[in-house]
């Protein structure tokens, strides 16, 4: 579970990188969002609000609602943003320098693997 958490924190920090700011939250769905103690660990390894959506596959639920805005089914994004959508935001409770260490950690440890030259996915 961690290791999702850290991988996520990875692309994260990538995306930040690329986009030459800071990224305040991170919005998530799929299956894994509704594993509470992921969710917590993953607003402490990133030190940011994770705001999780009730809808699973809400990422489905997005390219259908563009299939119907380009169908003509509605007129504009503005209709989009009117339907309902509920969502939890989960705060950081754990402090920055204990979940850095643990960052720092397995990081050390991917790396190791990497050097050791055990097949990784």
């Amino acid at each position: 579970m961690e290791a999702i958490a850290f991988q996520i924190r990875d692309v994260f920090d990538a995306m930040s990188a690329a986009a030459g700011c800071d990224l305040p939250v991170l919005h998530v769905d799929g299956a894994a969002t509704g594993n509470e103690d992921l969710m917590q660990f993953q607003a402490d390894v990133l030190q940011k609000t994770v705001i999780r959506s009730d809808c699973e596959d809400l990422s489905a639920l997005g390219a259908a609602w563009f299939g119907g805005l380009a169908l003509g089914w509605w007129g504009s994004t503005a209709e989009l943003e009117r339907l309902p959508q509920k969502t939890h935001s989960i705060a950081p409770r754990r402090q920055a320098e204990e979940m850095n260490c643990l960052y720092a950690g397995w990081r050390t440890a991917v790396a190791r693997a990497r050097l050791r030259g055990i097949p990784h996915e």
